[in-house]
C-alpha cells in the first residue's frame, strides 16, 4: 500500500474549495468584487477595454495577498520588510574596539573555516536546491494567480456579452444598448405579451427619448400574428420613470 504524504508538511494547508484554501478563497472573491465593481463604475466612460486596465493593478494586490508567500510571509507582510529595508533602513558605522588577541582569535578561526570548506560545500548545495525550489514556488503561484486574473476579465466580458444592457441600467434606467441600440426593457415586455415570442425579429430602433414623466421610444419589428403569418409592427413605446412600459401606440409616420 501506497500512502502519499506531502513533500513539505510543515507548508501543508486545508483547502476549502476548488483546491483553494480559506484565505486564497476570501481574497478570490473580494478580488472579483473589486475588479468587477471598477469595470462597472467605469465602463460608460472608458469602455471595457480601458476599465480593464484599470481594474487588473487594483485587482492584483488582492490577489497576491492571497496566493504569494516567501519565506512563510504573506505579500503585504513581504512587501513591508521589502520597502523598510529600500527606504527605512540607516547605514551603520562600524568602530572596531578589537586588540591584537582578537585579531589573532579571527585568523584562528579563519583557518578553521578553510578546513571545513568541504562540508559548508555540501550545506550550501542544499541552500541552493532550497533556492531553487522556492523559485519553482513562486513562479506556479504567479501563473495561479494570471489565471486567476484572466477569468475573472473572461467573467466580466461574458457577463456583458450575454446582458449587455445592464449596465447601462445602472446609471440610466432605459437606454438604447450599445450593441444594436436595443431596450432591454421594451424586448422583455414583447418576450412577455407577443403570441409567439420566438418570432421576434427586430428591424430597428429609434433612440430612447427622455421626458418629465418617464421615457418613449419607437420600436420596428416582425412577429407572428394568431393566424400564423409574419406582421411587421412600428410602435411607440411609453415607459415610466423605473422603466416599466406603461402602454405603447402605433407609430404615425
Amino acid at each position: 500500500m501506497v500512502i502519499e504524504v506531502n513533500k513539505d508538511i510543515d507548508r501543508y494547508q486545508e483547502s476549502v474549495a476548488m483546491g483553494l484554501t480559506a484565505r486564497q478563497l476570501i481574497f478570490s472573491i473580494a478580488s472579483v468584487v473589486v475588479g468587477g465593481g471598477i469595470v462597472l463604475l467605469l465602463y460608460k466612460y472608458i469602455g471595457l477595454t480601458g476599465s480593464a486596465y484599470v481594474a487588473i493593478p487594483c485587482v492584483a494586490p488582492i490577489a497576491l495577498g492571497g496566493f504569494y508567500s516567501f519565506n512563510g510571509m504573506n505579500f503585504y507582510e513581504y512587501m513591508g520588510k521589502k520597502l523598510h529595508f529600500m527606504f527605512g533602513n540607516k547605514a551603520l558605522t562600524y568602530v572596531s574596539t578589537e586588540g591584537e588577541p582578537a585579531i589573532k582569535q579571527l585568523e584562528v578561526e579563519q583557518n578553521e573555516q578553510v578546513k571545513k570548506k568541504g562540508r559548508k560545500a555540501e550545506r550550501e548545495t542544499v541552500t541552493a536546491d532550497l533556492a531553487v525550489k522556492k523559485q519553482e514556488e513562486f513562479e506556479a503561484m504567479k501563473k495561479k494567480t494570471r489565471n486567476m486574473l484572466l477569468g475573472l476579465v473572461a467573467v466580466i466580458v461574458l457577463g456583458i456579452f450575454f446582458d449587455p444592457s445592464f449596465i447601462n441600467n445602472l446609471s440610466d434606467p432605459v437606454k438604447n444598448s450599445g450593441l444594436d441600440a436595443s431596450v432591454y426593457q421594451v424586448e422583455q415586455f414583447l418576450d412577455d405579451n407577443l403570441r409567439d415570442p420566438d418570432s421576434y425579429e427586430s428591424i430597428d430602433w429609434s433612440p430612447v427619448t427622455e421626458t418629465e414623466n418617464g421615457y418613449y421610444v419607437r420600436h420596428k419589428y416582425r412577429a407572428r400574428n394568431g393566424f400564423g403569418g409574419m406582421n411587421i409592427e412600428n410602435k411607440i413605446f411609453y415607459l415610466d420613470e423605473n422603466g416599466n412600459v406603461i402602454r405603447y401606440t402605433d407609430y404615425d409616420y
